[in-house]
């Protein structure tokens, strides 16, 4: 009896374990429950998102295409964009409506106490409540959109309408809201005519405000100059260019020389005796060029002394005078001097016609222009006296100078180059050895 008794099961153990076998299957059935409504809400949650998002998509090319004609889509060709702008809004604010209520069972699912709550749960109510969100949002601005255009629309149809401005005129004096919208809408462009005119104003103040500071850093740097010429007086050139005008006595080559360098011309005619320059710095693209322009006399008598100063001549002018043909005609001497005194390296030359404002003038334009062109060079008329071509005879001249520098310069390179390939290949002539 005693061994019976000792191995007996105790009845209120027995029961003890019962109720706590009871309440964890309880609670398993709770939670599994709990865990089925979860989901269930979450696949209405999306169902209703995709459903939203699809409305969303075609509210969005109402928008786009909004207008007062019949859209079809091929469902019912007869729905106007004000009745699938309508139809649109309340599909999409019930979808709304439902996937907020579906988000506060989710969030009432989570608070139970048997609820999944975890951080994978609760960062995917998070997620469906900002997608609710952002569809919220879409709509309302979309919606502002349509309504803006609405309004607007009805206001230009209402105007057309209309025949005078006093049928806006409700009978108690108080304005109609489609004449409100048209004010409001004159408001806003007397504004934008306002603001243009201010910005024209504007504008025409910064103009001017321009041209001072243009005007001033133009002073400034007139001013640089001068101050650099005086603290640099050694050089203020990059090229020096000796020019050479010869001709026939009294065609004005000394006058050609006083307009050029000195701005200034004289009706009193001195013969020059032997040599004479005058020195005037030009800009020629990027090159600073001073020239050294040399007078020479044209008479027989000095015609040796004048030889000598061909040397290192750049280039050369050959002046005639238009009233005179037969200084006209002498040029072909004078050309065949230069060649003669010069060599026949292309020291480049230019023709000019002096007097050109002379009522006097006998050799034409035209014989002119065949001679230059017989003889492949450029010419000028000219005038000393009225300031004629006389700046433009110097720069062309400095240019074919400078024309011709570059192309010396260039051959050079180019036999120099030569000989330094003659000198490698005959060099490795004498180390190369025979096997």
């Amino acid at each position: 009896m005693r061994s019976l008794n000792s191995t007996s099961t105790n009845p209120t153990q027995t029961l003890g374990s019962s109720y706590g076998i009871m309440s964890q299957n309880f609670q398993s059935n709770s939670q599994i429950g709990q865990r089925l409504d979860w989901e269930t809400l979450r696949k209405q949650a999306r169902q209703l998102e995709n459903e939203t998002d699809s409305k969303l998509i075609s509210f969005s090319k109402l928008c786009t295409n909004y207008s007062a004609s019949v859209i079809t889509d091929g469902k019912n060709s007869s729905m106007s964009s004000d009745l699938l702008f309508v139809t649109l809004s309340n599909e999409i604010e019930d979808l709304i409506s439902k996937l907020t209520n579906i988000n506060s069972k989710m969030n009432d699912c989570l608070n139970t106490d048997n609820g999944p709550n975890s951080n994978a749960t609760v960062h995917t109510l998070q997620r469906h409540r900002d997608i609710l969100r952002d569809y919220s949002q879409e709509y309302e601005k979309t919606k502002r959109t349509i309504m803006a255009y609405k309004e607007r629309e009805e206001l230009f149809t209402s105007g057309n309408k209309r025949e005078t401005g006093l049928s806006n005129r409700r009978q108690d004096g108080s304005t109609s809201s489609s004449t409100s919208l048209f004010m409001k809408e004159y408001d806003h462009l007397k504004s934008s005519h306002s603001l243009i005119d201010q910005q024209i104003e504007m504008a025409e103040i910064t103009k001017e405000n321009l041209q001072s500071q243009s005007k001033n850093l133009r002073f400034f740097q007139q001013k640089m100059n001068t101050i650099s010429r005086i603290t640099n007086p050694g050089k203020d050139y990059d090229i020096l260019c000796k020019i050479v005008v010869i001709g026939d006595s009294g065609v004005g080559k000394t006058s050609l020389l006083q307009r050029f360098a000195e701005q200034h011309f004289s009706d009193t005619h001195i013969t020059t005796i032997g040599v004479d320059f005058k020195l005037r710095t030009i800009q020629v693209g990027n090159v600073r060029v001073k020239l050294q322009v040399w007078d020479t006399a044209g008479q027989e008598k000095f015609r040796v002394i004048t030889k000598t100063y061909y040397r290192n001549a750049a280039g050369i002018i050959v002046a005639y005078d238009v009233t005179n043909g037969e200084s006209f005609a002498n040029t072909k001497r004078w050309i065949e001097e230069v060649k003669n005194n010069c060599g026949d390296d292309g020291v480049p030359i230019v023709l000019v016609g002096n007097k050109c404002d002379s009522e006097n003038k006998c050799v034409t334009y035209n014989d002119q222009e065949e001679y230059a062109k017989l003889m492949k060079l450029k010419f000028f008329e000219t005038s000393a006296k009225e300031n004629i071509n006389v700046d433009e005879v110097f720069v062309e001249l400095t240019k074919l100078i400078l024309d011709r520098q570059e192309r010396v310069k260039q051959d050079t390179n180019k036999r120099d180059n030569e000989k330094i390939d003659l000198k490698e290949s005959k060099s490795g002539k004498k180390n190369s050895k025979c096997c």
